[in-house]
């Protein structure tokens, strides 16, 4: 069984011992959101864990024994607090240096797991509420500090969401309708790339964001895919049935992208009911389902 499916199953004794051998392996809990041990998500774990103890979410329980079992392995209630400021300013000031700007989603993760997102919008908070020296906000202004976030944004901030789109799920298949747990259109703004490398939307896309896009898993041909995507998933099926004489049924039965072949099957059968899958395919799969006896 797919283990990444199955992680929400997961015993809060059992994330903790994650924790612990995160620990011991690393020296300590500063764990980056998007890490992964052996498809569990450890990073997210300890993400909820944090936003549990600061009163962000309520569907997480966390109680004064669990407060104390994590604070034993050194658990960061605040990410700010991982590193000194002179230390975060460092992270920021090379960010300006590559970029030439300071406009750091609230997601960006530095190469060695640093949350320099997170950082640069405590900063912000900080400068709101009047807690930053004058040296500090003169030291963050040289390095191009934006204090006000407008909702527009520029490609290479969005291109830093859809990287971590891709650190987080191993592809770019973004759905249409995609939008990040910030309320960024994610999904909407890949379409319009790929109508922009068609010269249909805005101007048109140069050759390096092109190379960047095509290094992060980019599907220009988007129809293409999909095809792909369903003749792979039935060859699945057709293999299943001739091994099995039998059709996939419940949750255990997974395809080789980690999902339930039976919650396929039951997705076809209901685009044929609603007249929106083709003919062709429909004779395929009413054929298929006919050789397994299936209803």
């Amino acid at each position: 069984m797919c283990k990444r499916e199955r992680y929400h199953g997961m015993s809060w004794e059992a994330w903790y011992q994650l924790a612990e051998k995160y620990v011991k392996e690393h020296g300590n809990l500063l764990v980056p959101r998007g890490y992964i041990d052996e498809g569990y998500r450890l990073g997210r774990w300890i993400e909820r864990q944090r936003a549990a103890y600061n009163g962000k979410v309520f569907y997480t329980a966390l109680d004064e024994e669990r407060i104390r079992r994590l604070n034993e392995i050194g658990m960061v209630w605040k990410l700010e607090v991982r590193e000194e400021w002179n230390t975060w300013y460092a992270y920021a000031k090379e960010y300006y240096r590559k970029r030439g700007n300071l406009k750091v989603s609230g997601r960006y993760v530095t190469a060695d797991g640093h949350c320099l997102g997170n950082w640069i919008r405590e900063q912000r908070k900080r400068f709101r509420d009047g807690q930053l020296s004058k040296q500090q906000i003169r030291w963050l202004n040289q390095i191009g500090m934006v204090w006000r976030v407008t909702k527009t944004h520029d490609w290479d901030q969005w291109y830093e969401i859809a990287q971590d789109y891709y650190r987080e799920n191993g592809n770019l298949r973004v759905p249409t309708v995609y939008v990040t747990a910030d309320g960024m259109r994610l999904g909407q703004w890949i379409c319009v790339q790929r109508e922009r490398r068609k010269g249909r939307a805005g101007t048109q896309l140069n050759e390096e964001e092109i190379r960047r896009l095509d290094e992060i898993g980019m599907i220009w041909d988007i129809k293409s895919e999909w095809n792909d995507a369903w003749e792979d998933q039935f060859a699945q099926i057709e293999q299943f049935v001739e091994e099995n004489q039998r059709m996939p049924h419940g949750a255990a039965e997974l395809g080789r992208n980690g999902k339930p072949m039976a919650a396929w099957v039951s997705a076809q059968k209901a685009l044929m009911a609603r007249g929106r899958l083709r003919e062709e395919r429909c004779e395929r799969l009413q054929q298929l389902m006919k050789k397994a006896n299936y209803r």
